[in-house]
């Protein structure tokens, strides 16, 4: 089948002023939920957002049409042929959810926070919406690449209630997320909100960054991987990237790496510690890792260690523009994979996105390590191990203690990893050869899994059409 895409926008062309901002290679049409909110324009809502639904449709062996929503609300109009499937209207939102929903904390312009838009669907066509009340289109906002935590927003609240002030059935809306617990944080809140007597909205959970070498886009950028080598000369003993450092959790990292001598260890990126983030970083400390007030001798150690780590920023592996500042984009390097660091390391510290948020988020940081055939250490959300596992991916139990993945103390989480990447960093070159040799084999069965397995992605696919089936 052919998947159809509604855009509000999809005859407009950029002007001047934003190809002269953004270049030309990110030309877009203006994204869907924009009408008359010029400032919600890549700060609410963005387009074709990397790993993007047409990209996905198209790597499942399935294809899609981009179509204004006036052709497909004239059904005799470019001889678009109706057999039986709505058509879907994607919102594709960016940054903190408070900003999607027209709360001023959302979006921070420099000087301040900012309103961008009034609510989540103010700024949808008439014409779109009143097809979504008739269910002959579906709404679907397209979160995949993220997940948020459900902490300073309640997002399912605030869904019902944007749905119930446009007169939309919950059913005929989709939220499709990267956080791999929603499901299950959905149905608890329901159970017992005001809501609970309404209908269901749909959720499907997809882990997006799995499939992007699926993905034409992709396999344009993605050329070779690393090979597997048991005599590589390893330059340094672990790989970590982490190009943000205001991450709750990756400062207190970094600290810790530090105070146990282990970042010359490391081939380590991080952008410049500048004097605002030790602010941030106590109070990571104090919201996130819970160490208040009867704690602040081990926090302002903390701080110490930081201001001490402050002058070897900022720390570069393979992309100096990678802290590049101005709003470009060309800061953003999940789609850029150089091999040379997975040669020349033993392991991957893998700092994933989300630590002490209540989710289960995976991103691109771990599936490069599989194409690369990097073994690896996950400094992310609990369970993240057992759902590789569970998915038919392997681990590196025995030959890397992964007990670390059970412990809910995010803090004592944190030690565990610590300390295994301290005793992998001591081993020596007799050592490191035999611990390749050990894990060659889950390696290279999870390589062949990744770019072989492509059932989550068919599941996605065949979810969409049960949705938009009439």
């Amino acid at each position: 089948m052919i998947f159809r895409l509604g855009y509000d926008f999809i005859d407009a062309i950029p002007d001047e002023v934003h190809i002269a901002k953004f270049g030309t290679d990110s030309i877009f049409f203006r994204p869907n939920g924009t009408l008359n909110y010029d400032k919600a324009v890549r700060r609410a809502f963005s387009y074709l957002l990397p790993q993007w639904i047409g990209d996905l449709v198209r790597a499942a062996g399935h294809d899609y049409r981009k179509l204004s929503v006036d052709e497909l609300c004239d059904k005799n109009n470019n001889g678009i042929k109706y057999d039986g499937w709505k058509w879907i209207y994607t919102l594709e939102p960016l940054g903190d959810p408070r900003g999607w929903f027209g709360y001023e904390q959302g979006w921070y312009d420099g000087t301040k926070r900012v309103k961008v838009i009034d609510s989540l669907l103010s700024g949808i066509s008439e014409k779109a919406l009143n097809s979504i009340r008739k269910e002959e289109a579906l709404l679907c906002v397209w979160h995949a690449q993220e997940a948020p935590e459900i902490l300073k927003l309640n997002l399912w609240e605030e869904f019902h209630k944007e749905l119930k002030s446009k007169n939309i059935n919950p059913s005929n809306f989709l939220f499709v997320i990267g956080n791999l617990k929603a499901k299950n944080q959905y149905r608890y809140w329901k159970k017992n909100s005001k809501y609970k007597n309404e209908k269901n909205i749909n959720i499907i959970e997809f882990s997006v960054h799995r499939y992007a070498i699926h993905t034409e886009r992709i396999q344009r950028k993605w050329k070779e991987f690393a090979q597997f080598d048991e005599n590589k000369k390893i330059n340094k003993k672990f790989l970590l990237f982490q190009r943000s450092i205001v991450a709750p959790h990756r400062m207190l990292l970094l600290s810790m790496l530090y105070e146990r001598d282990l970042i010359s260890s490391g081939m380590i990126s991080c952008r410049k510690i500048e004097p605002g983030d030790y602010e941030i970083f106590r109070q990571n400390l104090r919201v996130f890792f819970n160490f208040r007030d009867e704690h602040e001798d081990f926090v302002q150690e903390k701080l110490k260690t930081l201001k001490e780590i402050q002058p070897t920023t900022p720390m570069i592996v393979d992309v100096e523009n990678i802290f590049a500042t101005g709003g470009t984009g060309k800061d953003n390097h999940a789609e850029t994979l150089n091999i040379f660091p997975y040669e020349q390391t033993l392991f991957s510290l893998i700092s994933e996105t989300n630590f002490v948020q209540n989710t289960l988020f995976i991103t691109q940081s771990t599936w490069k390590a599989v194409l690369n055939r990097h073994p690896f250490i996950i400094a992310g959300n609990p369970g993240v191990i057992k759902y590789l596992r569970n998915e038919g991916f392997k681990t590196f139990h025995p030959y890397i203690d992964e007990s670390y993945d059970e412990i809910k103390n995010p803090y004592k989480r944190m030690v565990m990893i610590i300390d295994e990447v301290e005793r992998l960093s001591k081993l020596n070159d007799e050592e490191s050869k035999q611990f390749l040799l050990n894990t060659r084999h889950i390696v290279d069965y999870n390589y062949d899994k990744l770019l072989n397995d492509k059932k989550r992605l068919d599941k996605l696919v065949k979810e969409l059409k049960r949705i938009i089936k009439l």
